[in-house]
């Protein structure tokens, strides 16, 4: 096998055989004491995600198969995940954690701060809680850009989810790697956590100067957010439940299309428990009910 060079790039989504930039430049720094990778052997098989590391990183390597069960549920096929580490030891003490379901231990060793954590063991997403929501009805102060995790599905999904995911996984392509932090925070004014945002937004500066750009104003805006895989990103204003925006961004969903055009035809947006009411200079000219009060809430990153 030719050694490949390490390169991150918009081609590949900035990955790298399977490892996020974000998380590799925090582990390269000593930010990050663990990097944790789901190996799916449709994408890439245990022994060539270890070759090609080996031959481009001063990482050490542990892969683990999992046979019976994996994270607390029984399992039909083996699962192998693969926990990259500059301390050997932290790798094998990350294995172990996942071994025993001890997601207090697995956090901390990937780097996450324990309050996002815990509140991720108590709302996790296959107890039918969107963290996102959790996070936004917590935050006191302003929502920061630098723990806007819209983008990042990874572990906040469901089992039904990422079935859903797979069939459609053009959706997110384009925005998936839009992110500062690699977990859900607690708040979206965490500092611990905004703490990890501007650490890696500094370090994406002086590596990948376009992609740090392109995070940043991709995170500083408004979102009317339902659930993880539903949401609308627009250029505009939030001044308390009312949003003034000047056009709908680009960044894809599985928000249903005909109200995303109903939204697209006004400049203004009122929020409230039951619906969000439409407008085009200051006139109603549509209204989209809501499932419940807290589904369609407007987040303000800035």
């Amino acid at each position: 096998m030719k050694k490949p060079s390490l390169r991150f790039d918009k081609e590949n989504h900035f990955q790298f055989f399977g490892v996020g930039c974000q998380f590799y430049f925090l582990l390269k720094y000593g930010f990050k004491p663990v990097i944790r990778i789901h190996l799916d052997s449709h994408f890439l098989t245990p022994e060539n995600f270890q070759e090609v590391w080996r031959s481009v990183s001063p990482f050490k390597i542990l892969i683990s198969r999992f046979d019976s069960t994996f994270q607390g549920a029984r399992i039909q096929e083996p699962e192998y995940c693969a926990y990259l580490s500059l301390d050997s030891a932290k790798a094998r003490a990350a294995f172990k954690a996942e071994k025993n379901n001890d997601k207090k231990a697995l956090g901390r060793l990937l780097g996450y701060p324990d309050c996002c954590v815990e509140n991720f063991i108590k709302y996790n997403p296959e107890r039918n809680s969107d963290l996102v929501i959790k996070a936004a009805l917590s935050t006191t102060l302003k929502p920061s850009f630098y723990c806007n995790s819209i983008f990042n599905l990874e572990s906040k999904i469901s089992s039904s989810q990422v079935k859903l995911l797979s069939r459609h996984p053009e959706v997110f392509r384009d925005s998936f790697y839009l992110f500062l932090v690699g977990h859900v925070p607690c708040s979206f004014d965490c500092q611990r956590s905004i703490k990890i945002g501007k650490k890696t937004l500094e370090i994406l500066k002086k590596e990948i100067p376009s992609l740090a750009q392109e995070i940043e104003s991709a995170l500083k805006k408004p979102v009317l957010y339902f659930d993880y895989l539903n949401w609308v990103i627009f250029e505009g204003r939030v001044r308390r439940n009312q949003l003034f925006y000047t056009r709908v961004l680009p960044y894809r969903s599985f928000f249903s299309g005909q109200k995303l055009n109903l939204i697209k035809a006004g400049n203004k947006l009122i929020v409230d428990d039951k619906h969000i009411s439409i407008f085009k200079r200051e006139k109603l000219i549509a209204k989209i009910k809501k499932d419940n009060k807290n589904q369609g809430i407007l987040i303000d990153f800035r």
